[in-house]
Order: structure tokens, then sequence, then C-alpha cells
């Protein structure tokens, strides 16, 4: 059966967040998706910021028992994190926008792509998933290395080629 979300109240800062469920027998990746006030949460989720990915490659993952498809990129991130249960040791509560907004409903997108930028300052900490390393990855060479260095405070310098307009499009 699929996922039907659980409405929002749009008169109230409202958000969904999810978490990663250990492993089981069974193969498929389970959250548990709750509604929680934004203002009363703060500091008690972490942020996610990733790549969407092509639309195309969809994978089927669990909330709250029931069926849903998101796109491999994402579902990639949160095979990661339940297969070294890094969300069970540092992440007790995540946000994902692919997954904690109901992207069908027009009116609810809307009303929590007004509250994105709060939603990113309240998190606890904001993760940024590139993906998994392979010899396809298509990230530039010194891109881990500039974030080490933005985390740090360090100012950089780009040096060697700069993204293609394609791939700065891809991120969000």
């Amino acid at each position: 059966m699929a996922y039907a979300y659980e409405p929002l109240d749009l008169t109230k800062q409202t958000i969904r967040l999810l978490k990663i469920l250990p492993r089981t027998h069974d193969e498929v990746i389970s959250l548990l998706l709750e509604v929680v006030d934004l203002q009363g949460i703060q500091g008690g989720y972490d942020a996610i910021s990733y790549e969407w990915g092509p639309e195309s490659n969809q994978q089927l993952i669990s909330v709250n028992g029931k069926d849903l498809m998101i796109r491999h990129n994402i579902w990639r991130f949160l095979q990661h994190c339940r297969d070294i249960e890094f969300a069970h040791q540092h992440h007790e509560r995540l946000w994902i926008d692919a997954i904690c907004i109901a992207q069908q409903n027009v009116q609810e997108r809307n009303h929590q792509v007004m509250q994105m930028s709060e939603i990113f300052r309240g998190a606890r900490q904001v993760i940024a998933w590139l993906g998994t390393a392979s010899i396809e990855t298509n990230v530039p060479p010194n891109a881990y290395e500039c974030i080490y260095d933005l985390h740090h405070g360090r100012t950089m310098s780009m040096s060697g080629p700069k993204p293609s307009h394609e791939a700065e499009a891809r991120w969000r």
C-alpha cells in the first residue's frame, strides 16, 4: 500500500522529521515520519542537503509501514546511514525535503519552501551528501578539500576547472 502523507497544519510552522529504523531481515529501508512544531524542535534534528538526481531511477522505501518511491541518490544516503548505524548513533531525527514534504501537494510544498531557511537554520547541523565514491563520481578532485577548508574557517582559492553550468544546475 502506498504511503499517504498526514496533512500539515499550514497555519502553523509544522514540518515532518524522519527516523531511520535499524536493518531487519527485509532489505527495504524503513523510516518513521512524524509531524513536529518547527519552533519546538530547534536543534533537535539534522537537515540534509543533496543532489536530487534523475527522476527515472527510483527506489522503494517503507514510511510508517507504507511504500514510498524516492530518487536513487537519497536512497543511497539512507542506505549508507542505516548500514553504518549512523542515524542511530548521532542523528535521531533528519529532515530531507524529498521525503518530509508531500511533493505532490503544491500548497504544502509552497508552504514548506517558505520555511526552508528557518528549517536549515534551526537544524543542529546541515549534512551535505555528495554521494558515494566510485570511479564514476562526478565530483571535482578538490571538492572535498574545499569543504574541509570551509568547515575549518579557512579561505580558499578555486584552482582547476570550474564546474559546468549543467553540473551546477544539478545542485539545489
